[in-house]
C-alpha cells in the first residue's frame, strides 16, 4: 500500500478529544491550514506561536484511535513512526531546510516535510515490528544521535503523539523505502539462546551501533 493511503486519526485541534479517521495524503495535502501556517511562521513571539498552533489540525500518525488519545484509550498501530526535529534543539543546522535535507539522506525515511513553524522537520518511518513502538524510536534516537548529531524530540515515542499540520511545496517522498528494522536491545524480550536476531528479521543495538548496520 503506498504510504500516503495509510489510514489515521484526524483532530480538529491539540484539545479535541474525539477525531476521525482519514488517509494520511487526506491530512497532509490540506490546505486549509495554509494561512494560518503561514502566520505562524512570520510570528517571532514564542508565547504567540503556541497559541497560533493551538488551533491547526493534528493527527495521531501512528495510531488509529478515533475515540480518544488517552493512554487507556484502545487504538491500532498504523505501522508508521513520525518523529518531530526542532531546530532549538539542534542549533547547529541553520533552518528547518538544512535539518530537512540531512534527514533525507537516512534510507528508511517514507515521507519529510518543514514542520508548522518552518524552523524544524518530521520524518516517516514504516517499522517492521510496529508492536514494538518504544524500541524502534529509541533506536532512532540513538541512530539520529550517533549518526547525524541531529536530537529528536523525546515525545516521540508516545505512540498516540499528535503531529500538527503543516505546508511544504516540497516534501520528501520515498514510498520505495524500507521499513526501519532495528530495535534497542533493551526493550526486546530475553530471547532463546538458539534463535537469533537475524531468524527474526530484526536488528538490534548493542554497545557498539555500528556493528549492528
Amino acid at each position: 500500500m503506498n504510504i500516503l493511503e495509510t489510514p489515521i486519526t484526524v483532530f480538529n485541534s491539540v484539545t479535541s478529544t474525539i477525531g476521525h479517521v482519514a488517509s494520511l495524503a487526506e491530512f497532509l495535502n490540506d490546505a486549509s491550514s495554509h494561512q494560518l501556517i503561514r502566520q505562524i511562521r512570520m510570528t517571532e513571539d514564542n508565547v504567540e506561536r503556541t497559541r497560533l498552533k493551538s488551533g491547526l489540525p493534528c493527527a495521531t500518525i501512528s495510531a488509529i484511535c478515533p475515540d480518544g488519545r488517552k493512554a487507556d484509550d484502545a487504538f491500532e498501530h498504523t505501522g508508521l513512526m513520525c518523529i518531530d526535529i526542532d531546530g532549538q534543539d539542534n542549533p547547529g543546522f541553520g533552518s528547518g531546510a538544512e535539518l530537512k535535507t540531512e534527514v533525507c539522506k537516512v534510507a528508511e525515511v517514507v515521507y519529510c516535510s518543514l514542520s508548522a513553524s518552518g524552523n524544524g522537520c518530521f520524518a516517516i518511518f514504516r517499522l517492521s515490528h510496529p508492536e514494538n513502538h518504544l524500541g524502534h524510536f529509541l533506536a532512532l534516537q540513538r541512530l539520529f544521535k550517533s549518526r547525524l548529531g541531529i536530537i529528536i524530540d523525546g515525545q516521540c515515542k508516545d505512540v498516540k503523539r499528535l503531529r500538527f499540520a503543516t505546508f511544504d511545496p516540497e516534501p520528501y517522498i520515498n514510498d520505495n523505502a524500507m521499513p526501519f528494522r532495528i530495535i534497542d536491545a533493551a526493550t526486546k524480550p530475553k530471547l532463546n539462546p538458539t534463535k537469533t536476531t537475524v531468524a527474526m528479521g530484526q536488528r538490534t543495538w548493542n554497545e557498539n551501533p555500528e556493528a549492528t548496520l
